[in-house]
């Protein structure tokens, strides 16, 4: 009976064994059922933990609602220059990679609680319905309107709804990211 080794010199046969090896690792490690993301966290909240250096990050949770905005400000301005250059092509545009991040990073901190506890979507729901109910005053608070005032505060209202889509799209994709970091 010829073996698979037969032939081969004494270092072919030990880097074969060497791969069949590393193969048969991997095919353990990366089985079925492997939380990857978990095993991400685990790293990277080994790596942040328990550092002097990085005491800053204790509050990284109070950053995040500035950096929201900065993203949804970004997202409505990418979206209206899009819209602006490709007037006759459609165009769809989406960046989750961002709130994906945030989610990551709040589970590396273990901040996620304290960021929802800032009850910060709320806030800005709260906010955007207030200033809604504004301009729908200032309309109905005129009795006569130009055209120029008219198209201003359509203007405003299309904003303002933009705005309110962009960060529910952010809170839901937030809560969906932080679905794959549970456990």
């Amino acid at each position: 009976v010829q073996t698979v080794w037969e032939g081969l010199s004494v270092e072919t046969e030990e880097a074969a064994r060497n791969l069949d090896e590393a193969i048969e690792q991997l095919t353990l490690r990366f089985a079925e059922g492997t939380d990857f993301f978990k095993l991400l966290v685990d790293v990277f909240r080994g790596q942040l933990s328990g550092k002097e250096e990085l005491n800053h990050l204790k509050c990284f949770h109070v950053i995040v609602p500035p950096l929201i905005v900065n993203f949804v400000e970004y997202l409505l301005d990418a979206k209206d220059r899009l819209l602006r250059a490709k007037r006759q092509v459609e165009g769809a545009m989406f960046d989750d990679g961002f709130v994906l991040g945030v989610a990551f990073v709040l589970k590396v901190l273990g901040q996620r609680e304290h960021f929802d506890a800032l009850h910060w979507f709320e806030s800005v729901n709260v906010k955007l319905r207030e200033e809604g109910a504004g301009l729908e005053q200032q309309r109905a608070g005129k009795t006569r309107i130009s055209d120029e005032e008219l198209q201003t505060l359509q203007l405003a209202v299309s904003r303002l709804k933009a705005r309110q889509v962009e960060n529910d799209l952010v809170y839901f994709t937030l809560r969906g990211a932080s679905v794959f970091f549970k456990g």
